[in-house]
């Protein structure tokens, strides 16, 4: 884990459409990132110029200590910055992101695939591979509602539900699973009002529209992005192919201009992130602004503010199972990388733009949560000026 700027020859560098490929993290690569002229992880001590440091003395433990079986599936932030959400197996855990203290722990019966707050983090909406949507309330103390359990239970799909997402005035929640299903619910009594079922259509991530009240998009196993509008019947409004590897994860602008996806890939093939332009969803043949490529499957990738920079700096940041995370700006110049000892399961920025929640007058940097297949949860600060990424809390 580290940071690079500009003084690399890497940063900076442009990516265009499948002209270039993420590297691996081979020996020839580690020389490379040594010119890095801040720190970064290597076989689990930070290199810097001054020598070998333990890791130790870098960054601080987290409160909360994950077991070895544990797999760190999902996270995902509060509106309130100083938590956050870690799906974790068959739990979620609310976690403060100052220690890293264990809230709460919402048990469930199988492994949580999402999970995401709602009503001004008042409750918590989780997916479930039990097939079972769950809404979970919260008090002003961080208490769960009925000591723990679920306040509604959503039941309509019949396999594995993989992902979510609520409309803008919180009054319908949209859900997809791997039986090709996607279902409308009534958040206020938690009845199903509407679903389509379209063929192969096993859905893999959902985010809803921040300047349309009717329409979310979804990525699915089928390679499509699809925009479906809940005023006609869940009709799907627009839909193109993304490529050859689907897409797992995908992200919305705050305008809603453009989405960015990331997608499924092995060994330097189909692992890319690609940037699309939402007005260019009305032309027949649809293809990404940009796009650059990961070694390896892309398991987040999310659009990134700074705090004091958010109405003219608008990145993204991606994580992925080639052990690196990177943060490109829009034209595909890479500003920032940082390698893990493992490969990345989980990542979210916390404290972004509207979230942000400032301690000081110099808490301007981002927060990004990661976890990984060691397992071991980090929350990274990425500097609001230099988009350099450093490691400020780990797991033991």
């Amino acid at each position: 884990m580290g940071n690079c700027s500009g003084k690399n020859n890497r940063a900076g560098k442009k990516y265009t459409r499948r002209k270039s490929k993420g590297a691996s993290l081979n020996e020839s690569r580690k020389h490379e990132l040594n010119d890095f002229d801040q720190q970064l992880y290597s076989n689990n001590k930070y290199e810097i110029e001054s020598g070998v440091i333990d890791a130790d003395t870098l960054t601080s433990h987290l409160a909360y200590t994950p077991n070895t079986t544990d797999y760190m599936n999902y996270i995902a932030p509060f509106d309130d910055s100083s938590k956050f959400m870690l799906a974790v197996n068959k739990e979620v855990k609310i976690l403060d992101s100052v220690e890293g203290n264990v809230l709460e722990t919402l048990a469930h019966p199988k492994q949580v695939t999402q999970c995401f707050s709602f009503k001004d983090d008042e409750g918590i909406i989780t997916t479930c591979r039990d097939g079972i949507v769950r809404m979970w309330r919260i008090d002003q103390d961080s208490q769960l509602h009925q000591d723990g359990d679920s306040l509604f239970e959503l039941k309509g799909h019949k396999i594995s539900c993989t992902t979510g997402c609520i409309s803008l005035g919180e009054t319908v929640l949209a859900t997809g699973a791997r039986d090709y299903e996607t279902i409308l619910w009534d958040l206020e009594d938690g009845k199903k009002t509407q679903s389509k079922r379209i063929d192969r259509n096993m859905i893999t991530d959902m985010k809803w529209l921040p300047s349309d009240n009717n329409t979310f998009i979804q990525c699915s196993e089928d390679l499509r992005l699809r925009f479906f509008d809940i005023r006609e019947g869940l009709d799907v409004a627009q839909e193109t192919v993304v490529g050859t590897n689907f897409a797992g994860s995908c992200d919305i602008d705050e305008s809603g201009k453009y989405i960015v996806t990331g997608h499924k890939g092995f060994n330097n093939s189909g692992c890319y992130v690609k940037l699309w332009d939402v007005r260019s969803f009305s032309d027949t043949t649809v293809e990404p602004v940009m796009e650059f490529e990961h070694s390896f499957s892309v398991v987040s990738v999310r659009f990134l503010y700074t705090p004091t920079r958010k109405k003219d700096t608008l990145s993204i940041i991606s994580a992925s199972a080639d052990k690196t995370m990177r943060i490109t700006d829009l034209e595909g110049n890479q500003k920032s990388i940082t390698d893990s000892p493992e490969s990345f399961t989980a990542m979210c920025p916390l404290r972004n733009a509207e979230n942000c929640t400032r301690t000081s007058q110099q808490d301007t940097d981002c927060l990004v949560a990661t976890g990984n297949t060691k397992p071991q949860l980090t929350l990274f600060s990425i500097d609001d000026d230099t988009f350099s990424i450093v490691p400020k809390l780990q797991t033991k």
